[in-house]
């Protein structure tokens, strides 16, 4: 499983440098967003204040710090959309990224050392079946492995954990 982690360094290094590039996009679009929102909502709560005055200052510093919550609310909001399309994004390209390696000349010596693995895991009359998008399944009466080229995709990603909060920072 090493020489497949070390096979597929240089493309999960390719592949976080782009998420990166379209985070920064995603983040600085969905960030002019929030500021546009901000913008408006002051805009609306400084008319609103002026006309509240007559009324009274308390009942203009309410809804102010009310529009200013919202405000808030909606930067939030905007900033977790554009993090969660971001990574779906990475997820989808690595997940396609992987699947690739089932053209290349190597691919049958994967799939051997892959049907390997899944007999080292679960014994010599596994059952062994072809993944759709490439690899294997493993399975015997009371255990299943998934050595799926898509699986393997998943946990690159999940794998990455805190490095992905760089793709978050401007």
């Amino acid at each position: 499983m090493t020489e497949l982690t070390t096979a597929l360094q240089p493309l999960r290094d390719a592949l976080l440098r782009r998420a990166e590039a379209d985070a920064e996009r995603t983040l600085t679009r969905a960030r002019q967003e929030a500021a546009e929102v901000v913008g408006t909502a002051e805009r609306e709560a400084a008319e609103l204040a002026e006309r509240a005055r007559s009324q009274g200052e308390a009942e203009a510093k309410e809804v102010l710090a009310t529009m200013r919550a919202r405000a808030r609310r909606a930067v939030r909001s905007a900033d977790l959309t554009a993090r969660a399309a971001a990574y779906e994004r990475l997820r989808t390209e690595v997940v396609a990224a992987v699947r690739r390696l089932r053209d290349e000349p190597g691919y049958p010596r994967l799939r051997e050392q892959l049907v390997a693995e899944v007999r080292r895991l679960l014994g010599p009359d596994a059952e062994i079946t072809d993944a759709l998008g490439g690899g294997v399944y493993g399975r015997t009466a009371g255990a299943r492995v998934d050595c799926s080229l898509d699986a393997f995709a998943e946990r690159a990603v999940a794998a990455l954990g805190p490095e992905l909060d760089g793709l978050w920072e401007p």
